[in-house]
């Protein structure tokens, strides 16, 4: 890593001394920019999505066709198509969003009113939105530590006579552990739905995220790894599960899986939304899977790099991998920072002194999801009350509870995954920053 001899570190040298964190001669960094000195680098472009020549061809023929909804087109199911013979899935259809995959999913494994899903407490907002819709209680369980995603090991804990599933998140991009958590579901016969949104192509074992469940979730909103604006696909190998789930994609209607079209039917026999994808992102879909392969393997390539780079910075340290992880998909590089290893400089010094040498660093972004005021006005609403009696909604308050997940919660940064796919140089520049301000935490308090 390149480093600038710029100027003498003084006084928090010896303080960094003094908390054991070594320092050699030619690793004395430069004043950081906040302080007046010279930023590692101009601003890391983060530009996402980006535009492609073949995405405009295949707009352009979609606009031109006049079918412009799967019903009659061809794009969303040729992008069905090849996005599950990549996931190496036997089923698969597309939605308007990920969010709306997600209820699919859960109306696929028949959540009930009256049911438990288990889901992560550090998590997106979708993951316990969706059990609620269904009349149903989302339990928040404590996130391991240096993963980020839901411990098994506090699943048990969680479990009732009501538990039904339990909703796995891909958080940031990187696998959460499957292993542990089938585990959990296969002993107490629970469903497993894999939020893979952030993980399209991510491996566990070799074997693609969102296909070692019941049924996995993706989403193709604007800022994720397969994006088309916004947008959401569904998986699975059990034919029962995803017929469902594409019945309350489609008014109902149920899937001829030879065709990917509704079968031929004059009957209602279910009831359902209307969650259908437009030609439109299909085909930007089309285009976008010829990049995936290779820019999923460019921003796991440089996170193993930025790792390296990141090893003797102490207090800072980036989400782990399990052994398991065969590749992440990165939607977000993510670490967790300890203050006290920085004299105690506030999170949001820190971050304001990493932007300040072009670094596009942020805070959790996501919100811990059992002290959101929502949860509250939902366990209050009349169409919970009708299911819950209130001896089980306080039990249900004392149940959601996760100090685990609001201390980590305050801890993690992250890089937006795009800033994977620029050159190692930038690698080599958000880790010199880090170290920048380190030496100097205690003059930037």
């Amino acid at each position: 890593m390149k480093t600038s001899a710029a100027g003498a570190v003084g006084a928090s040298l010896t303080s960094l001394t003094i908390l054991n964190i070594p320092l050699t001669a030619e690793a004395k960094p430069g004043k950081p920019a906040i302080l007046g000195g010279t930023p590692v680098t101009k601003r890391i472009p983060i530009t996402w999505p980006r535009g492609n020549a073949k995405a405009e061809t295949l707009l352009r023929d979609a606009l031109y066709s006049n079918r412009w909804t799967r019903i009659q087109g061809d794009k969303v199911v040729a992008f069905e198509k090849r996005w599950g013979k990549m996931l190496g899935i036997k089923y698969c259809f597309a939605t308007n969003a990920g969010t709306t995959a997600l209820d699919c999913a859960v109306r696929g494994i028949r959540i009930q009113p009256g049911d438990e899903v288990l889901v992560p407490s550090f998590a997106s907002l979708p993951v316990s939105t969706m059990p609620f819709n269904c009349n149903a209680l989302p339990v928040f369980v404590e996130p391991e530590q240096q993963t980020f995603g839901i411990d098994p090991s506090r699943l048990e804990e969680k479990i009732t006579e009501h538990t039904k599933a339990i909703i796995a998140v891909h958080w940031g991009g990187q696998p959460c552990d499957m292993d542990g958590i089938l585990a959990a579901a296969r002993k107490h016969n629970l469903r497993v739905i894999e939020d893979s949104c952030q993980a399209p192509l991510a491996e566990w074992n070799g074997k693609k995220t969102g296909t070692l469940g019941d049924v996995g979730c993706f989403s193709h909103q604007a800022s994720k790894g397969l994006p088309c604006g916004e947008g959401g696909s569904i998986a699975s190998d059990n034919e029962e599960i995803i017929s469902r789930s594409y019945s309350w994609h489609d008014y109902g209607r149920m899937p001829n899986w030879a065709t990917h079209k509704p079968a031929v039917t004059r009957e209602w026999l279910h009831y359902g939304m209307n969650y259908k994808m437009s030609e439109f992102q299909g085909a930007i879909l089309l285009s976008e899977l010829d990049l995936l392969e290779e820019q999923i393997n460019q921003r796991w390539e440089n996170a193993r790099y930025l790792d390296e780079l990141l090893t003797g910075v102490p207090g800072f340290s980036p989400q782990k991998l399990f052994p398991q992880t065969t590749k992440s998909a990165h939607y977000l590089y993510c670490a967790r920072y300890d203050s006290k290893y920085f004299h105690d400089l506030p999170r949001a010094k820190f971050l304001k002194a990493i932007n300040a040498e072009g670094i596009p660093m942020g805070d959790a972004m996501d919100p811990v999801l059992h002290k959101e005021p929502f949860v509250e006005e939902m366990l209050n609403s009349p169409y919970m009350t009708a299911v819950f009696s209130k001896e089980r909604i306080d039990r249900y308050r004392k149940m959601i509870r996760c100090p685990a997940a609001e201390k980590l919660a305050s801890e993690v940064v992250h890089l937006p995954g795009p800033v994977l796919l620029s050159g190692k140089s930038n690698m080599d520049a958000i880790a010199e920053a880090i170290r920048k301000v380190q030496a100097y935490s205690a003059q930037l308090l």
